[in-house]
């Protein structure tokens, strides 16, 4: 079930297991994904304790990544979130509630992923890889807030009439690993 990837020559640490994992459970998934230049490895720990409790956890290996850090120059973060896509789709179709998580760049990949799928239960983001364009009075405002809060309601930041992410919601996000800032089409402006 849980094999590394000491097959896999072009990885660095092959014995830290970095490969692409699914492990079945019950009917809650839950979908983990890496950070920019990382592995599977990085959130393994976090998915083998959900497994143990239960739930169904996937962690893709987001493209370009696992192999030479010269690959990453030949994807965009457009493949990135195909990635964690493919393993979404899996989950689906195994999963009657799905929760999507991610470390640093995956908890970006993340939230493009949830926005894009309304029905997901909910996000898991450690360390995500945003910059709020707030003022600093609202900032600590969500930092003194978030003491007493252990959720934010998906009203609060959904379309209800399309069940996509709001442009005021939106506007408080920028991917940093989009640079192409005019040319996107997605919510990183």
């Amino acid at each position: 079930m849980r094999k590394g990837n000491m097959q896999n020559p072009a990885l660095h640490n092959p014995q830290l297991e970095g490969g692409p994992f699914f492990w079945e459970a019950g009917p809650v998934g839950v979908l983990l994904s890496h950070g920019y230049t990382a592995t599977t490895a990085e959130v393994r720990l976090l998915a083998k304790r959900l497994h143990e409790k239960g739930y169904t956890v996937a962690g893709p290996l987001l493209a370009g990544h696992g192999t030479q850090s010269a690959d990453l120059n030949h994807v965009s973060w457009r493949d990135w979130v195909a990635s964690a896509e493919k393993t979404y789709e899996q989950l689906i179709t195994r999963c009657k509630r799905i929760f999507i998580g991610g470390q640093s760049m995956g908890g970006v990949v993340a939230l493009q992923l949830a926005s894009q799928h309304p029905e997901a239960a909910g996000l898991l983001l450690y360390a995500p890889a945003i910059k709020l364009t707030m003022t600093t009075l609202d900032k600590i405002k969500l930092y003194a807030g978030s003491l007493f809060m252990s959720e934010v309601a998906r009203e609060s930041w959904m379309d209800p009439t399309s069940g996509r992410a709001t442009r005021a919601y939106r506007s408080k996000v920028r991917f940093n690993y989009c640079k192409c800032k005019a040319q996107c089409d997605n919510a990183c402006r």
